[in-house]
């Protein structure tokens, strides 16, 4: 298995990616700030990836499920970058055999509180109490 240091060398591949050093001085502490700036997109996104780097956040920089635009993830679970594309994965995953006996074990639970005799009170919500003398 190959170490961190291959992999990220492999996978980053810095061509075509032209960055200036820079300083710039901060009002308030009048420290000198050291950073970069990239003339073209590519640097403009490899300069991106780095500063997400530096936070922490790299692993929420992903691909959409169905149409594998790039978006930052807002949540850890987040897989699509938009509704329409979210609606389009969930049907999607309904048309194989593992999607459908999903969604059948589902209805089947879902219709298990709607049989005679049950309460149907839902979650969340409060039962309602008999009123004495009213039938």
């Amino acid at each position: 298995m190959a170490n961190r240091g291959e992999i990220v060398q492999k996978e980053i591949d810095p061509r075509g990616v032209t960055l200036f050093p820079r300083v710039r001085w901060q009002s308030q502490t009048r420290e000198p700030e050291l950073a970069v700036s990239g003339l073209n997109s590519k640097s403009m996104a490899f300069i991106a990836m780095l500063k997400l780097s530096e936070a922490g956040l790299l692993g929420r920089l992903r691909r959409c499920e169905s149409c594998r635009k790039w978006l930052f993830a807002h949540s850890t679970r987040q897989r699509f970058h938009a509704a329409g594309c979210r609606e389009k994965g969930h049907r999607a995953d309904r048309k194989t055999p593992e999607g459908r006996a999903k969604r059948a074990k589902y209805m089947r639970d879902y219709r298990k509180q709607w049989e005679p005799g049950r309460s149907r009170v839902r979650r969340g919500s409060k039962p309602v109490l008999p009123i004495k003398g009213v039938r």
